[in-house]
């Protein structure tokens, strides 16, 4: 059974990279469960569901890591996790937009790398910020 780590004094030290886990892992099962029900409600199957299917399961596994990383994982490792995930995303959502031809954009596709890309920049700063308690004590 997973349980919650916790420090000495008895509760879990909340840090920016631990609530990014938590915030990125619960957004990400959310949109993904939703883009892989999305292809039963389309009216035909074409690459761009088949691209939609591809990118949700990249979204669960991405929940499942960072959920399970967040709950079961040391402290030090919230960080580096945060920052991994972070980078990934923003190359990703970067070559979204670079390598796809730039008349071939539509709205949602910008609209998703956008999102991407933004959830890779919060996961870099996850990465750099000092823990709370660090900079109470550094203080």
């Amino acid at each position: 059974m997973l349980r919650m780590r916790e420090t000495a004094g008895g509760r879990a030290r909340a840090t920016f990279a631990r609530w990014y886990l938590f915030l990125l892992g619960t957004v990400l099962l959310l949109v993904g469960s939703a883009g892989l029900l999305a292809p039963f409600f389309a009216d035909e199957v074409n690459q761009a569901t088949a691209l939609l299917v591809i990118t949700a399961s990249i979204w669960l596994i991405t929940a499942a890591t960072a959920l399970l990383v967040g709950w079961a994982a040391p402290e030090h490792t919230h960080r580096a996790v945060a920052g991994i995930i972070g980078l990934l995303y923003v190359l990703w959502g970067v070559a979204s937009l670079v390598f796809v031809r730039l008349a071939a954009l539509s709205d949602l596709h910008r609209m998703t790398s956008a999102f991407i890309i933004l959830l890779g920049v919060l996961g870099c700063a996850a990465a750099i910020s000092p823990p709370a308690w660090q900079r109470a004590v550094d203080a």
